[in-house]
């Protein structure tokens, strides 16, 4: 994975979610649905927080089950060291951030389960 998830999208919505948390789990089908109706100009990407990266296959199953069940079918990443950036400040999950092509957080983080806020800030930074 490299900075380049993020080209050509101008906001990249990041949901750092848990498998062992019941909020991130009750939001995949939202974040799923969302997924598929988002603008051009933005992506969804999760980023499973409690993985110790891709050899961790406990939580990595756990992930892709929660994903199937919630038919929440867009990227997940588990942490590499680059990505190991945006877990630095979180303190509870979910936790969403917004960052731009460049791979550079912007605006607010949203932490807590709230779609619809989620949805309203990135109509802002989209402007």
């Amino acid at each position: 994975m490299t900075q380049d998830i993020f080209k050509g999208k101008k906001v990249t919505v990041i949901n750092i979610w848990g498998t062992f948390c019941p909020p991130c789990i009750g939001e995949m089908p939202e974040l799923g649905a969302w997924a598929k109706e988002m603008p051009q100009e933005a992506q969804l990407i999760g980023l499973v927080c409690d993985a110790s990266g891709p050899e961790d296959k406990e939580i990595t199953a756990a992930a892709l089950k929660i994903l199937s069940d919630s038919q929440a079918d867009f990227v997940n990443l588990l942490p590499s060291q680059e990505l190991m950036k945006y877990l630095d400040k979180v303190e509870a999950v979910p936790t969403t951030i917004f960052v731009d092509e460049e791979g550079r957080i912007i605006g607010e983080q949203v932490v807590g389960a709230n779609v619809p806020k989620y949805k309203e800030l990135l109509a802002r930074y989209l402007k």
